[in-house]
Order: C-alpha cells, then structure tokens, then sequence
C-alpha cells in the first residue's frame, strides 16, 4: 500500500546559511558535469580578448570578449590551462595590427608558430628579408601577453567555479527548488 509523505520546497533565498552552502556544492557538481562547448567558448573568448588587449590590437577597445572579432592576421590554435598551459597562436602579424607590442625598428611583421619555432620568433623587414626577433623587449612583451591570456583563462575558470558565481546563478532562481537540507528538489 503506497504511503503518502509531505515535505516543503523552499527557494534558494528562503534556505538557512547550511543549506545553502550545501545547494551552492550541489549546483558546483553539476555545474562541472555539464561543462560543455559553450563553457570552453567563453574561455577562449576572455583569453584571446585579453591577448588582443595587450597587443593593443584592433577592436581590442570597442569590443566586449564575447563579440571580439579576433586578431587580424593570427589565430588560436589551441589552449591548456591544465598541467601543460598554453596558448598557441599561429600566423602573421604587423604593426597595425599590433601597436601595443614594441617593435625593433627594422621588422615590419612577423610570423609565429609557422616555422616550428616555439620560442624563436622571425620578422621580415622592409627588404622581405627574414631576421630574428632577438629584441628583448619585444619577446618579453609577447610572452606577457601569451601569459596574460592564459592568467585570464585561469582566472575566468576559477570564478565559474566560485561561491559568489554559483551563489548568484541560484539567487537569479531558474525555478530550482529545495528541499529544507539545501538539497535539490525533483520529483
């Protein structure tokens, strides 16, 4: 014979302080079993307009990081902010498309990752002749910002991961409800 049980759903802010701690810990294990495509989207797309920004490229400053349009000439091969961090970039860039960067005087662009080079980076100067960017200067500003990129990423990932993330996804209310524990309610 079935036996009836009645219980209360609550809202997320009609929780005590213990149960929504518990909700936020729930939402945070769901959250992360339903990372998907569109979660390493907005990734990419905070690293790669942090990257523009510090190469000062075009749009870097009229645009927002999810309607950047990307940077002219350059495009991102791949990103791991896991135990191997990186971010890889391939093609050609030139000074207009870069003012941010300092560049020797005698190049007038430069390619990156086409050549098999990781660290070594090669200019072409007026004549079209290939030279290395050996200037300190100007490596250490592209490295800056290759690790500005992957700073951004790190830091977007850990406050999609946050308390204060979660917490306010919740207090938006997506029609969750809970039971009084803090755990989610489904029937």
């Amino acid at each position: 014979m079935p036996t009836e049980h009645t219980f209360f759903t609550y809202s997320f802010d009609e929780l005590t302080e213990e149960a929504q701690a518990t909700a936020i810990d729930a939402y945070r294990e769901a959250r992360d079993d339903a990372w998907d495509s569109s979660d390493n989207e907005s990734l990419a797309e905070t690293m790669l307009y942090t990257f523009a920004e510090k190469l000062r490229a075009p749009g870097w400053d009229t645009y927002g990081s999810g309607d950047f349009p990307g940077i002219p000439g350059l495009t991102v091969e791949g990103w791991d902010l896991d135990r191997g961090e990186s971010y890889v970039v391939r093609g050609t860039l030139y000074r207009d498309d870069a003012p941010g960067l300092p560049w020797p005087e005698d190049a007038t662009h430069f390619s990156v990752g086409n050549r098999g080079y990781d660290d070594t980076l090669y200019g072409v100067d007026a004549d079209g002749y290939d030279i290395e960017l050996d200037d300190a200067a100007f490596s250490d500003a592209w490295r800056d910002a290759l690790y500005a990129a992957l700073a951004a990423g790190r830091n977007e990932l850990a406050y999609l991961s946050s308390d204060e993330y979660l917490r306010e996804r919740l207090e938006e209310g997506w029609g969750e409800t809970f039971l009084e524990d803090g755990k989610f309610y489904s029937f």
